[in-house]
């Protein structure tokens, strides 16, 4: 591995995100000088190696001190909504082609790393067409630069303080309501691919670390696993005392919340889990 390359400055987005906070944590230790776009003043303090530049994926002027000096840009920031509502088009992609607009004259940019999902695969929503649109500009532009690119596809993250998608399956099962019962016996079969976040950081920063991985599409994510699979672990190592009850009337409540779902163009776990092709 080619370590000489930690003294680059990166510009990385989304560091106050999931993934983000602990991503940014171990740039730091791995003394990498990090450009930090974020949009709250009091969730980042600034460091000898942190520079941080307030602003969203809409500021072009901050995007673009940002991006000043920097050889490497993690794009992480994104919106998650699974139906379109705007702010998948605003983020998602406008906000992308703010960033590669800055490749254009920016000499110093030499590696471009862009967060897309497993879902690009396996699901069928807005949020994952949105991802697949953002994957074709990386590499269109890229290759037009000649500016090495990877494009991680990142799989459902769980664990840390936030505990991710995990938590969010632990908590639906302790209410052992109808949206437990839906969980586990209506989308029990659906699978997962699931990564722990201080794995996944691990393996981004080696991403960024090791040159030779260029202008090629990356998986980060686990092998796959059902619900009823993860649930029936949690069991056995009793995170969750008891399974969920069988509800009869669950997969009616279900239809109509989803339906409302798509009408507010808004979606909880339970929604998203049921976007699969």
């Amino acid at each position: 591995m080619d370590t000489s390359i930690n003294n680059s400055r990166i510009f990385l987005t989304g560091s106050t995100g999931y993934i983000g906070r602990y991503l940014l944590i171990g740039l730091l230790k791995h003394n990498f000088r990090v450009n930090a776009l974020i949009r709250s003043r009091n969730k980042v303090r600034q460091t000898a190696n942190l520079k941080i530049f307030y602003g969203d994926l809409a500021d072009q002027k901050n995007i673009k001190l940002a991006t000043g000096d920097v050889a490497i840009i993690i794009h992480l920031a994104a919106s998650l909504n699974v139906y379109e509502d705007g702010l998948l088009k605003k983020t998602n992609i406008d906000g992308l082609k703010k960033i590669l607009l800055e490749l254009d004259d920016n000499p110093t940019v030499k590696r471009f790393i862009f967060a897309s999902t497993v879902d690009v695969k396996v699901r069928k929503n807005d949020y994952s067409a949105s991802k697949i649109n953002g994957e074709i500009l990386v590499k269109r532009l890229c290759n037009k630069k000649s500016i090495d690119y990877v494009i991680v596809r990142l799989g459902n993250v769980y664990g840390g303080a936030e505990g991710g998608m995990i938590k969010g399956i632990i908590d639906l099962i302790k209410k052992n309501n109808w949206k437990s019962s839906v969980l586990y016996y209506l989308l029990g079969t659906k699978t997962l691919r699931l990564i722990e976040i201080n794995d996944l950081v691990t393996q981004l920063i080696d991403i960024a670390e090791n040159r030779n991985i260029k202008n090629q599409t990356i998986e980060i994510a686990g092998q796959k696993r059902t619900i009823k699979q993860i649930v029936d672990s949690l069991k056995k190592k009793e995170v969750i005392s008891k399974l969920p009850k069988f509800n009869f009337f669950a997969p009616i409540f279900f239809y109509f919340w989803e339906l409302a779902g798509r009408i507010m163009k808004k979606a909880d776990l339970l929604i998203y889990l049921n976007t699969e092709k």
